[in-house]
């Protein structure tokens, strides 16, 4: 080959080398693209079911991960995220109430859970909590993140300065059934200082409701899983209630934490709600006061209802944000956010988890009180008009016990407005 050759030949060679440099990012660009600039996850939650999962997201991811998208009433939850996909903002992770998955499927809102999120969490998760509200049609939906069971809160010594013949009152004597239970409502006015003895505490009173039908044996659905509150069942509950008022023995107050203060100071000195009570009560452990925990006093069944938060997936989640997702995902599942879980008085879902820390708390005796329950969990299904439901059935109980309407007029009304709807 002749000098010449050699020159063009080369020449060649190094305007391609060129070429090539300058199609090629940068490693600059490459480390933009890949590290400097992560993708942010949206993570759309409502605070006021998940308060404590929020706080604890908050403590450990910074805001370079997620765009956390907080939503204060749980039961708006459905139409804002109806209002975002239809303004093709992206959903994201949801984390939100356990009881929606029929209503987030029926509206479009979910797909199904990530294959690789499912093998990351399934193992991990304790199977006490893999029944109700994760799969529909076969295919899982949704992950449990925390749970919660009915309670009712018993202050031992108010309860003992209530009557002369509740003067010996023990953990031993916390009724079992719905007649015993009335008794001990009827002897705590006996002094006439506890007007109204049962409280329900909170807004939790329409699934402390669908808990005691369920534990007698009924359910506010059809065969169906169509609404059917009108039905027996939730028609002797209801009434059970209204002849509780009709005889001054409970109220509802609607803020949590002004009924366990009402309770602390023995105004109401028993109360129903869930088990993460436990931990708002540990806290006023300061006053001092003799206190425990029981089942719902209905006991013809073993079917005890779960509540709680699930994760699901946003319909539009991008696969740059599930792959990103992945940190957020381990990180609700965790020891250190179940752990924060646990101290916030909901049961953790992880494995070894509740055992492990209900055996170093101060509360132990209550927990493990509360715990047996877990171990009658129902598989129970939902409505896919769930959100219309609760708002229809808390007005419900509150015409008949804060007015004079009758249980079944009441039911039947709710029935009605889902109907009509």
């Amino acid at each position: 080959m002749n000098l010449n050759v050699k020159k063009i030949t080369l020449l060649v060679f190094v305007i391609h080398i060129i070429q090539v440099y300058f199609l090629l990012p940068t490693a600059d660009a490459l480390f933009v693209n890949e590290k400097k600039v992560p993708v942010k996850v949206p993570v759309t939650m409502c605070v006021e079911e998940a308060n404590v999962i929020h706080k604890s997201l908050g403590a450990h991811l910074n805001g370079t991960q997620v765009q956390m998208n907080k939503i204060e009433d749980a039961s708006k939850m459905v139409e804002v995220l109806k209002q975002k996909l239809e303004n093709e903002e992206e959903l994201g992770i949801i984390i939100t109430k356990m009881d929606y998955v029929p209503e987030l499927i029926e509206n479009d809102l979910i797909k199904p859970i990530d294959k690789a999120y499912e093998e990351l969490i399934f193992n991990r998760l304790n199977e006490k909590f893999l029944k109700s509200s994760l799969y529909y049609q076969e295919k899982l939906f949704g992950l449990p993140i925390s749970r919660t069971t009915p309670l009712m809160y018993y202050n031992i010594d108010a309860i003992r300065s209530s009557s002369c013949e509740l003067e010996n009152f023990t953990v031993a004597d916390i009724p079992k059934n719905w007649i015993d239970f009335v008794i001990l409502l009827e002897r705590c006015q006996d002094k006439g200082d506890k007007e109204k003895p049962l409280l329900l505490g909170g807004e939790a009173y329409d699934w402390i409701f669908q808990s005691m039908v369920l534990q007698e044996g009924g359910s506010l659905l059809d065969a169906n899983n169509a609404p059917n509150l009108a039905n027996s069942k939730s028609i002797e509950i209801l009434e059970r209630w209204k002849a509780l008022k009709d005889k001054g023995l409970i109220n509802i107050e609607k803020y949590w934490d002004s009924a366990i203060n009402i309770f602390r100071n023995g105004e109401s000195p028993i109360v129903c709600f869930s088990s993460n009570g436990i931990a708002k009560i540990t806290e006023l452990e300061k006053s001092n006061f003799n206190w425990a925990v029981g089942p719902l006093p209905i006991q013809q069944t073993n079917n005890v209802m779960l509540g709680g938060i699930n994760v699901y997936l946003g319909k539009n989640i991008t696969d740059e944000q599930l792959e990103a997702g992945i940190k957020v995902m381990d990180l609700l599942y965790s020891e250190n956010v179940q752990l924060d879980i646990f101290k916030n008085g909901f049961w953790p879902v992880i494995n070894g988890m509740l055992d492990e820390n209900m055996d170093a708390s101060s509360n132990k005796k209550a927990f493990q009180i509360a715990a047996k329950e877990l171990d009658k969990l129902a598989d129970v299904n939902y409505s896919s008009k769930q959100t219309t439901l609760i708002n229809v059935l808390r007005k419900a109980i509150e015409s008949v016990l804060k007015n004079k309407t009758s249980p079944k007029q009441a039911l039947q009304t709710a029935q009605d407005a889902i109907e009509n709807k």
